[in-house]
């Protein structure tokens, strides 16, 4: 069974290469270029979500370290939570 899977994905990926030949030269350099304006376009978003989401999660970190230091250790709740409680 591996094998009849091996050979179909192989037998796509000639056929695939076939198809690239016949296609126009200015096709496949044309989607190149569209892929690499889209990854510029993208980037800088990425790395502001990036580190906006990083600064966030610093400050969850440091509320809770400070929530801690406040309250003292038993500053949570005082009964487990789940079904069993209801």
């Amino acid at each position: 069974m591996t094998t009849q899977l091996q050979s179909a994905r192989f037998r796509a990926i000639g056929r695939m290469s076939e198809t690239m030949e016949g296609q126009v030269p200015g096709t496949t350099s044309l989607g190149r270029l569209i892929q690499v304006a889209l990854a510029i376009y993208l980037l800088p978003a990425l790395l502001i979500v990036l580190v906006v989401g990083g600064f966030g999660m610093l400050v969850l970190a440091v509320v809770r370290v400070l929530a801690a230091v406040v309250n003292g250790p038993k500053s949570g709740p005082r009964t487990p939570v789940g079904p069993a409680t209801l």
